[in-house]
């Protein structure tokens, strides 16, 4: 009985970092709005086609929280700041993927009407902002790449969770084979 305590304690403990390393889910729930509401609630409304997509990569290769796109503005029809012009390239952020409320329909050389806030650091624009497709994406690129594919590299998360478990068996085991050696040995047990 004792056995079976210490290998389902070793086991609990073994898991326990695949636990506290998770990555948070994300959910996206949008109202919708008439274009006139998201132009009000809006920093910048451009409209312009997308020349660029660069997602970035994190640790183990791993896509970043962040996507970015590089815009050439066609059209400005609100910047109160006056800061766009038409043929200016603009760069505009958003999460990697539509459950975290990013931009998933952006393609290459497709155009759009982009809602956007200005967050001191560029442009920002999310799933429920309202961007819409003016022109379809060129057909050799498609619309982006949707939600970001798993890459081959295991998560942080199951690494460090396989590590713990690994480690706390062979303790356990190490524990297991001691302890039985002790009780086959009996002058070991007077030491």
């Amino acid at each position: 009985m004792r056995r079976l305590l210490l290998l389902l304690a070793t086991l609990v403990l073994g898991a326990a970092p695949a636990l506290v390393v998770a990555s948070p889910a994300h959910a996206c729930s949008c109202a919708l709005a008439t274009p006139e509401e998201y132009a009000a609630q809006a920093d910048v409304v451009l409209e312009g086609r997308v020349v660029e997509d660069d997602r970035g990569r994190g640790f183990l290769g791993r896509p970043l929280d962040e996507r970015r796109f590089t815009v050439e503005t066609l059209a400005v029809v609100k910047d109160p700041a006056g800061d766009l012009e038409p043929g200016e390239r603009v760069e505009v952020r958003t999460a990697t993927d539509g459950a975290a409320c990013g931009l998933e329909l952006l393609g290459i050389g497709g155009t759009y009407r982009i809602y956007a806030t200005d967050t001191g650091e560029g442009l920002s624009a999310g799933l429920c902002g309202g961007t819409t497709e003016l022109t379809a994406p060129d057909p050799g690129e498609g619309r982006g790449d949707g939600p970001v594919a798993m890459e081959p590299w295991p998560s942080p998360g199951l690494v460090l969770g396989g590590l713990g478990l690994t480690i706390g068996l062979a303790a356990g085991g190490a524990v297991w084979v001691r302890r039985r050696r002790r009780s086959a040995d009996p002058a070991a047990g007077q030491r």
